[in-house]
């Protein structure tokens, strides 16, 4: 498997709607994305405990990914790879997949309440200046 196989998955869920704790193409949040990513690529279930607030507890969400993926350095983010944005009491996690509108940038993938559904925008230096971590699945060559 690979990052960009990562990517054609989360693209073809763009638009599915938020829903806090979803875990279908009827609703998902930014932690559901990459859980129902792995689901329909036949990866080994990925999944952070039920009933976890919508402003989870200090560093939950970056020990859960430690966990299960392998981190990386935020220089070396590829295609694929998972970011866990830490700002204030909001934690956030989106993939980052290439960005076509602006071949030079990277983008993410991601399940946005503001929006209320999943989106695609580029990856910026704002956003990338509170991400605290970077994982990639196990299973990427």
């Amino acid at each position: 498997m690979t990052g960009a196989d990562v990517v054609r998955v989360a693209r073809s869920m763009l638009g599915c709607r938020y829903a806090h704790q979803g875990r279908s193409r009827a609703g998902l949040d930014c932690i559901g994305l990459p859980v129902l990513v792995r689901a329909e690529l036949g990866l080994e279930a990925l999944d952070a405990s039920p009933g976890y607030a919508k402003t989870s507890a200090a560093f939950e969400m970056l020990d859960f990914c430690r966990a299960q993926m392998v981190e990386v350095a935020p220089a070396d983010i590829q295609p694929g790879d998972i970011l866990v944005q830490i700002d204030g009491m909001t934690r956030h996690m989106a993939i980052v997949c290439d960005y076509p509108l602006c071949p030079d940038s990277l983008g993410i993938i991601h399940a946005w309440l503001p929006n209320r559904r999943v989106t695609e925008c580029r990856l910026d230096d704002a956003f990338m200046q509170t991400v605290r971590g970077c994982f990639r699945f196990k299973e990427i060559a």
